[in-house]
């Protein structure tokens, strides 16, 4: 999967926007539109903000508030196809669609599907409006969930969006595929 990583400002400062497979991310804090074609999503720090969102959808379901949970497995698998964690990225939308097959991520095979159509967009962009990724954080925090996994402490990103769930990486892998 080839990648190009771009300087870019916005309000300012300086971004990256990387351009995966046609799809433009620059940050959950700054979602607007760069080219119309091609959505805008997601931002550096990626991966915490993909834990966050993780983190949150679990504890949703576990407190039984499963349309809620689906909001936050919405940003966390768009998040994990946007960084290239497909099975995590499945994961979610499995999450979603398992009690609820009329969910709007039903209607794609996966998120990298979804993230083209602008029905999507603007669903995702309500969700991160109202979930901002400072404000996830601090809900969870109000949950008092802690997670001390460090990324340094896996062999990669899969395993540690994995431990966020509480599931293990082979099995996400072998039920999900890495692509």
């Amino acid at each position: 999967m080839d990648s190009q990583i771009r300087a870019w400002t916005m309000c300012g400062q300086a971004s990256l926007v990387t351009i995966h497979r046609g799809v433009n991310m620059v940050g959950l804090r700054g979602i607007r539109k760069i080219e119309s074609a091609l959505p805008v999503v997601l931002n550096e720090p990626l991966l915490e903000e993909l834990i966050v969102y993780l983190r949150l959808g679990r504890v949703c379901r576990e407190r039984n508030e499963v349309p809620q949970s689906d909001r936050f497995m919405t940003i966390a698998g768009a998040c994990a196809w946007m960084l290239g964690i497909y099975s995590v990225s499945q994961f979610c939308r499995q999450q979603i669609i398992g009690h609820n097959p009329g969910h709007f991520v039903a209607r794609h095979p996966h998120f990298g599907s979804a993230l083209h159509d602008p029905d999507f967009q603007a669903l995702l962009g309500q969700l991160v409006r109202k979930y901002p990724p400072d404000e996830a954080a601090q809900l969870l925090k109000k949950f008092n969930q802690p997670f001390s996994a460090k990324r340094d402490d896996f062999p990669n990103d899969t395993a540690f969006a994995a431990a966020a769930v509480g599931v293990d990486s082979e099995w996400l892998d072998a039920c999900f595929g890495t692509e």
